[in-house]
């Protein structure tokens, strides 16, 4: 999937395109183990996947989110 709005749902599994598993920062990236990790994420690391276990809410994320202003963004670019 190409599309950054599209939506998951719980149980979706997204995975990486045989182009960015080559990619040397993806390949960095996906061995450091040191790497925060979404806890709403199930990570496969060797198949460079995730699973959505539960979908994020503005708590969710480890930085200050302003949820009105994302709305407010994709309602005008629609």
């Amino acid at each position: 999937m190409d599309i950054p709005a599209f939506r998951v749902k719980r149980g979706d599994t997204v995975a990486l395109t045989e182009a960015m598993r080559a990619n040397v920062q993806v390949q960095q990236c996906l061995g450091d183990e040191h790497l925060p990790q979404a806890p709403w994420l199930e990570v496969h690391r060797e198949q460079a996947s995730a699973r959505v276990m539960a979908l994020p809410d503005e708590t969710s994320v480890p930085f200050p989110l302003q949820v009105q202003l994302v709305v407010e963004y994709y309602a005008q670019s629609v």
